[in-house]
């Protein structure tokens, strides 16, 4: 059951990893940008694969080196690879949201071509800017966050203040808090995925009239 539930967990991020991909190819093809995704490909890869070597090989080749013998110890760290996956998991599908905002922008620009003729190339530009800003942003703050998690646990852990049940509460909140924003990133990618597709329709009709 363990073994299915890790590969299914694999696999969801192998898929979302994928989708930020072509999301990404997309809002490149639409500013006629000649960027190469070689390193977005290159680091979701090498994330994915320490990943899986974590969720199906780490605890076997650990067990001696991180002391896991001790039932407390592999609790932490099968709960901090947990964390770990949602973390990325969030983080994913938070990349995923601020392209598709981006695409939507772009189109929402082409679509207006026309009906506001003195809006310039660089107010143009400026739309939707932010999402640039937000995109690092948005990889800092999990990643932060992740970080000061896992070093609290270890530090509570070592004196001895927090254990087992202490560990558990705390991961599933964290993971609770996670899949809080991956519902409200899910439901602005729906959001603004059918705003770019109806867009994208009315672009498509226009060239074909």
């Amino acid at each position: 059951m363990k073994l299915f539930v890790n590969t299914m967990a694999l696999f969801w991020t192998f898929a979302e990893g994928v989708i930020l991909i072509y999301v990404r190819w997309g809002f490149l093809y639409l500013k006629n940008r000649k960027v190469s995704q070689k390193s977005l490909v290159f680091s979701f890869l090498l994330i994915f694969f320490i990943l899986c070597w974590l969720m199906l090989f780490g605890e076997n080749f650990l067990r001696g080196f991180l002391g896991l013998e001790s039932a407390f110890r592999r609790g932490l760290y099968r709960w901090g690879v947990w964390d770990l996956f949602c973390t990325v998991w969030v983080s994913l599908e938070g990349l995923i949201m601020l392209y598709v905002i981006r695409i939507f922008h772009v189109l929402r620009e082409d679509a207006g071509e026309g009906k506001h003729p003195l809006k310039t190339g660089e107010e143009k530009e400026e739309k939707g800017k932010w999402t640039a800003w937000a995109i690092p942003l948005l990889v800092v703050f999990l990643g932060l966050l992740f970080g000061l998690l896992e070093y609290g646990l270890l530090s509570l852990a070592k004196e001895g203040v927090v254990h087992s049940k202490g560990v558990t509460r705390i991961s599933l909140f964290y993971i609770r808090i996670c899949g809080v924003f991956w519902i409200l990133f899910e439901w602005v990618v729906a959001v603004y995925g059918i705003r770019a597709y109806f867009l994208l329709k009315r672009i498509m009709e226009g060239k074909h009239v």
